[in-house]
């Protein structure tokens, strides 16, 4: 039998809105997804906190710092397109000198550049700019109280959007050419399902969530694979 989860989207936020809700960020936690506003939007990350208004503090200070992916986009442009081209296949020195897809630098490598990660005037408002063009929406559930269940959750909608994103680039899956984990974008799966889940969506801001995260309907775990729907 499947365990049953309700994913309630109680906010979608502008990223230069989320003083309007602190309230709520302070009280509550879940799961919460980034949305790039192109055409379509497109998810570009899945994560989840035990309060949210902690980890979108270490969020921003991630982006504009550089230690995060940023992507270079319009707002016209699809997320998906965009990694084919500019990402997918791709050594990182290949992706770096092509400055459409950011991806930090670790201190420890032989490349690290204070300069280029802090200075860098294109690359800064290459941040900030992917900042600007994000929304957040924010899903609670009685059942994620449970930490365990919480990164299930998440994992079951990394796999999900990882698999759509391949389906709509024709390929296997979208990444770089080298082996880094944090080169797949989306987020990292910090635990994968121990159990079959059934996903229901519902809430106030329902209409606002991305068709492809209303897909992902659950896992079955004898197959191993992330169940979405008709």
């Amino acid at each position: 039998m499947s365990k049953s989860v309700t994913l309630n989207w109680e906010k979608v936020l502008d990223s230069r809105s989320l003083d309007s809700s602190i309230d709520f960020l302070r009280e509550n936690g879940g799961l919460y997804i980034w949305i790039f506003k192109g055409k379509p939007r497109r998810v570009t990350y899945v994560g989840e906190a035990s309060k949210f208004v902690e980890r979108f503090t270490t969020h921003f200070s991630n982006i504009l710092t550089g230690r995060y992916n940023t992507y270079k986009m319009d707002e016209g442009d699809d997320f998906v397109e965009h990694l084919h081209i500019h990402y997918h296949g791709k050594s990182l020195k290949e992706i770096k000198e092509q400055r459409q897809c950011y991806i930090p630098t670790q201190p420890s490598n032989s490349d690290f550049s204070f300069e280029e990660t802090f200075f860098d005037k294109d690359l800064l408002e290459m941040h900030r700019n992917y900042l600007s063009q994000l929304m957040f929406a924010f899903a609670t559930s009685k059942e994620f109280e449970d930490t365990k269940i919480r990164k299930q959750v998440e994992g079951i909608l990394i796999e999900g959007l990882r698999n759509l994103y391949a389906k709509y680039a024709g390929v296997e899956l979208l990444r770089s050419s080298e082996s880094r984990s944090y080169n797949i974008p989306i987020g990292n799966i910090s635990l994968n399902p121990k159990e079959s889940f059934s996903l229901h969506h519902e809430g106030g801001e329902l209409q606002k969530i991305p068709e492809d995260i209303l897909k992902i309907a659950g896992y079955d775990l004898k197959k191993k694979e992330v169940r979405l729907s008709e």
